[in-house]
């Protein structure tokens, strides 16, 4: 599950990544003049760029809630492994016992 959920995370990155590329810029100088009040409304770059920082925060929102999810199940599977569920302390396993071994006869040439 933890590594479904990195993937999923490593996907939304390259998008975020997209979406902001997309993104316009700050428009300063003449040109930041030219495309405020009117034209903005006629020619519709307004709309498009909320949709566009409506969906970068969404992402961003996303990959939050999917990496605190990744922490929660990367922590919830070291517990089981520790100690699993269900298991009570284990019982001490009973020390081996070695025979000493049998003396083999020598044989002289």
């Amino acid at each position: 599950m933890y590594f479904v959920l990195i993937a999923i995370i490593l996907i939304l990155a390259l998008l975020l990544v997209g979406l902001v590329l997309l993104q316009p810029g700050k428009q300063s100088g003449l040109q930041g003049m030219a495309n405020t009040g009117a034209t903005q409304q006629l020619l519709g770059t307004r709309q498009s760029a909320d949709v566009l920082v409506k969906t970068t925060w969404g992402v961003v929102a996303l990959i939050v809630v999917l990496s605190i999810a990744s922490t929660y199940t990367l922590t919830a599977n070291k517990i089981d492994v520790i100690k699993p569920k269900g298991s009570a302390t284990p019982a001490a396993a009973p020390a081996p016992t070695q025979k000493a071994p049998a003396s083999a006869p020598t044989q002289k040439p």
